[in-house]
């Protein structure tokens, strides 16, 4: 791997990571998106690969504490976008025939709100997250290219 191939893939997970906050921000405002879309950007977690096929250099050049923390504040996040999807999600599909018949069934303002205050943690994760990964960018542009030969 080539120093430059490293620093561009974190920016692109940081990138992965704004995208999804974007669509689950839409889902929660209550603008309907397209079921590709959800599939992509709300359980299919582009972090979640990143973090796996590069465990093995940020591990070398950053330490076991680095990639715990990546990992730990990805999974809070994961959790509260899963709680995101339980409310939202199954108001947005449409299934059998009465659903498609019939639309959808509306989400209550309750539940709405509901998602709305798990928006707002998840912004907050996602924040100290992107803030880890921000520090990891200055670390791995800081370190010198050999670093990153032959891994």
């Amino acid at each position: 791997m080539e120093k430059k191939d490293a620093v561009k893939s974190i920016e692109e997970a940081m990138k992965s990571l704004d995208a999804q906050l974007k669509y689950i921000g839409y889902l929660t405002a209550g603008v309907d998106l397209k079921e590709e879309v959800l599939a992509s950007y709300v359980s299919e977690c582009g972090f979640d690969i990143w973090l796996e096929s590069n465990r093995k250099w940020i591990l070398k050049l950053f330490g076991k504490a680095t990639v715990d923390e990546l990992t730990r504040l990805h999974a809070i996040r994961l959790d509260e976008n899963r709680k995101i999807c339980d409310i939202i999600l199954p108001t947005t599909r449409k299934s059998g025939v009465l659903g498609r018949l019939f639309g959808r069934k509306k989400l209550s303002e309750a539940d709405r709100d509901k998602a709305r205050a798990y928006y707002d943690d998840l912004k907050k994760t996602n924040g100290k997250l992107i803030r880890k990964m921000e520090i990891l960018l200055i670390r791995a542009k800081s370190r010198p290219a050999e670093d990153y030969l032959g891994i």
